[in-house]
């Protein structure tokens, strides 16, 4: 079986404005995609890679989140959300938590929380430029 890949979604697989308002559920539905790295990522779902999206969403956005994966993922990719916000340190808890609990070998983001979160689950790490550049996939992936 190949490695279970998680994603990041907002920074990594869809354009994320600095100072995003998510209240604002228009402008989270006109959140562009990154082309370059969806394509990569539809690439590793077609190759038999699982894929998984790990984001700091809240449960409310749900609906539009499962909305904008299938999209960009096609349909099936399972997403991980808070249920609530509880601060950067809740938000490494729960995306390092749910990488050790998925078993993802890399994961694919776009911040240092994100690193954090990874280096805490035991899992490799690559920044969401350089997935999008083409670098290599370490190792593991």
């Amino acid at each position: 079986m190949m490695p279970l890949v998680a994603f990041d979604l907002d920074g990594t697989l869809l354009e994320a404005p600095p100072g995003m308002d998510y209240d604002d559920i228009e402008a989270v539905a006109r959140m562009a995609p990154i082309e370059a790295a969806v394509r990569r990522a539809r690439s590793l779902r077609r190759l038999g890679h699982p894929i998984v999206v790990v984001t700091g969403r809240r449960e409310e956005l749900r609906w539009m989140t499962e909305l904008q994966v299938a999209v960009l993922l096609g349909p099936g990719v399972p997403i991980h959300m808070q249920a609530q916000w509880r601060g950067v340190s809740g938000l490494v808890a729960m995306k390092s938590e749910t990488l050790r609990g998925q078993g993802a070998a890399l994961f694919v983001g776009d911040s240092v929380f994100d690193a954090r979160a990874a280096e805490a689950a035991g899992t490799r790490f690559l920044h969401a430029t350089a997935f999008a550049a083409g670098e290599p996939l370490p190792a593991a992936a």
